[in-house]
């Protein structure tokens, strides 16, 4: 009876203290907003990165195939994925493109 009841006193100084301290003292993490990291600026890399891929995958001969762990990807595969990817990040930047536009008008 007698550790039941130093127990039960020990859980609640404990959830007391916890109570006690500020948010992030007691371990919990304050959540930043953080700007986009793809900025205008980086679209223009971007793109010359993926238009480099695409010669280098055009360039590649027909029957090229590759492994990924057990799936293997063929040449044209690849050149769809990178055409999804180009199209969803000019989507990107069009959205970019409208809320600077918007900040701008604003402010």
């Amino acid at each position: 009876m007698r550790l039941l009841s130093i127990f039960i006193c020990f859980i609640i100084l404990n959830v007391y203290s916890l109570y006690s301290q500020e948010l992030e003292k007691s371990g919990f993490i304050v959540h930043q907003k953080f700007d986009s990291i793809l900025q205008l600026e980086d679209f223009d890399s971007l793109d010359r990165a993926l238009k480099e891929s695409e010669s280098y995958y055009q360039k590649l001969p027909s029957n090229w195939k590759t492994q990924v762990r057990k799936t293997s990807y063929h040449k044209n595969q690849m050149l769809n994925s990178l055409k999804i990817l180009k199209k969803f990040f000019e989507k990107k930047i069009q959205s970019l493109e409208k809320s600077n536009f918007k900040i701008r008008f604003y402010f």
